[in-house]
């Protein structure tokens, strides 16, 4: 794991297996990652942007306190974010859409998540069967990918795309294992690490909102 200044910003970038472990980064990462400024940071903790690295022996850059603006014009597509406005507890009001061939098939009631750069991602119990049945059916195998769903989840202001091979991969022995769990609380929902591998994200704290963008 590397830790460096660049403009009053901290960047870490982490190889693969301590990102895999949320436990190996610094304390007060891991309480900015969470919560926003409940951390060793302070009152200086302003926000934190979650980037994928592509074709990198890292998995994901974290830049503590970054400019907005020139963290949109560096690693965003468009240039810009995509604003979701959230409450204090950092959670934003969400539907998912399950979509298959372009058409949805099913859509959840609009709750809660918490959009979170731990591991854990946690959907309803009606999303979890929906997708455990269509794997039962097809398989995890690349090659069926395209008859797996979608899962899109839609924010007042963006959506997020997560395809097949974001939410269920297949081990060696042939099993599929799921990158999502149902949920243990009927509070909340979690959109963790994992399932943001093919966004830019960035945790506005100051003015309670999160931003997402497609990366360079």
């Amino acid at each position: 794991m590397a830790l460096v200044t660049r403009g009053g910003a901290r960047v870490i970038v982490c190889r693969p297996e301590i990102c895999q472990n949320t436990m190996a980064l610094p304390r007060g990462i891991i309480g900015s990652m969470m919560l926003g400024p409940t951390s060793d940071f302070g009152a200086q903790l302003r926000g934190v942007f979650l980037a994928p690295i592509e074709g990198s022996r890292f998995s994901h850059m974290l830049v503590v306190n970054p400019t907005i603006e020139e963290t949109a014009r560096n690693y965003c597509l468009d240039g810009d974010f995509e604003w979701v406005a959230t409450n204090d507890e950092l959670q934003v009001p969400a539907s998912v859409s399950l979509m298959l061939g372009g058409r949805e098939e099913y859509r959840d009631d609009f709750i809660d998540y918490q959009v979170s750069l731990s591991d854990e991602t946690y959907v309803s119990e009606d999303i979890m069967n929906y997708i455990e049945d269509a794997t039962m059916e097809h398989g995890c195998s690349p090659e069926v990918y395209h008859l797996l769903p979608t899962l899109r989840f839609n924010f007042e202001t963006a959506n997020l795309m997560l395809l097949p091979e974001d939410w269920v991969r297949r081990e060696d022995d042939g099993n599929c294992v799921y990158l999502v769990s149902e949920t243990a609380s009927e509070d909340f929902l979690v959109i963790g690490r994992d399932m943001l591998r093919n966004a830019g994200v960035l945790f506005d704290y100051e003015n309670l909102r999160i931003g997402f963008c497609e990366p360079q």
